[in-house]
Formats: structure tokens, C-alpha cells, sequence
């Protein structure tokens, strides 16, 4: 993210029909939409590759944005890391700007007057999808 600020040690990971990708991967097409029998059949290698990814670095937080049948395909990650963990809410037009907020609170401000969040972590299940 530089467009208007920059966010210092920000690693995106992409959650696919095809498994996990890294920003720095090419991610092959293929136009295959997630089901909620495909997230099963992905979950242990998404893990796996979850874990090894987490396992690299000690994060503070981090944000998933997701759909249901996408959360499914990384079920049980939190497992694999100490870090804050805000999930996207609401529908998609919302998560979106739940996401900016959340990277416009975490993008270091000019000035002295700058804070966290404070938010606190919410399971998948308490969520509003």
C-alpha cells in the first residue's frame, strides 16, 4: 500500500480456489468458484502452507477478508500464531471499508496525533457476513 501513505512490514496473502498465494506468486488463472466441498479439500494443504508462512515471522496482527466459503479453506490458522486477529465484517461493500479503515489506522500518520485501533479480536462466528 503507497497510494496515499505506506504500510512498513505488510505482507498480503491471497486465499484462492486454487489454494494460498503470496503477493510475490503468480496465482494461475483458473475460474473455479470456491464450494464448501473445495474449501474442505484445500484446508489441510492451506494450512499447512499457513503455518509454514506465520512460522517465518512473529506478527502482531493480522486482518483476513474473506467470504464464508473461503474462511473455511483457512479454518483453524489462528492456531498458528500469537497475533491480533480482526476479521473483515459485513457484506462486501462493507468489509471493503472496514479494510481501508483498519490499513488507514496502521499507515504511520505525519503529525503527533496518531493512535491504535483498540479493537478487539472477533471469532468467525460472532461475525455479521
Amino acid at each position: 500500500m503507497q497510494r496515499k501513505g505506506e504500510l512498513p512490514d505488510c505482507n498480503i496473502i491471497f486465499v484462492t480456489a486454487l489454494g494460498i498465494f503470496r503477493a510475490s506468486e503468480r496465482v494461475p488463472y483458473r475460474n473455479e468458484p470456491m464450494t464448501a466441498e473445495l474449501a474442505k479439500s484445500l484446508q489441510k494443504k492451506n494450512l499447512q502452507k499457513l503455518k509454514r508462512i506465520l512460522s517465518e515471522k512473529n506478527y502482531e496482527e493480522i486482518y483476513v477478508n474473506v467470504g464464508r466459503k473461503y474462511l473455511k479453506s483457512i479454518q483453524g490458522f489462528e492456531k498458528f500464531t500469537s497475533a491480533q486477529i480482526t476479521y473483515a465484517r459485513g457484506v462486501l461493500g462493507q468489509k471493503a471499508t472496514h479494510m481501508k479503515q483498519w490499513l488507514q489506522e496502521r499507515t504511520p500518520k505525519k503529525g503527533p496525533h496518531h493512535g491504535s485501533s483498540g479493537q478487539s479480536r472477533k471469532e468467525p462466528d460472532e461475525l455479521d457476513f
